[in-house]
């Protein structure tokens, strides 16, 4: 058995809200990313590790939901 593991660095290219952003710089209305949507490069640099995006996913899922239903 051999695991691979395929993953991208290249992803959607968000602001500080995680608003995703068209090449412009300006935020498509109502568009939101997070988690390995935004691509690998903008959560671990050069470096990868087996599940080292799951720690990512769940922080970015939570910031991007206290955006939108603030308590």
């Amino acid at each position: 058995m051999t695991g691979w593991n395929v993953v991208t660095y290249a992803g959607l290219a968000v602001d500080g809200q995680l608003r995703v952003t068209k090449p412009d710089g300006t935020p498509i209305p109502n568009l939101y990313a997070a988690g390995e949507v935004i691509g690998g490069g903008a959560i671990s640099g050069k470096g990868l590790v087996n599940g080292s995006f799951v720690t990512p996913a769940v922080t970015f899922g939570r910031l991007l939901v206290s955006r939108l239903a603030p308590s």
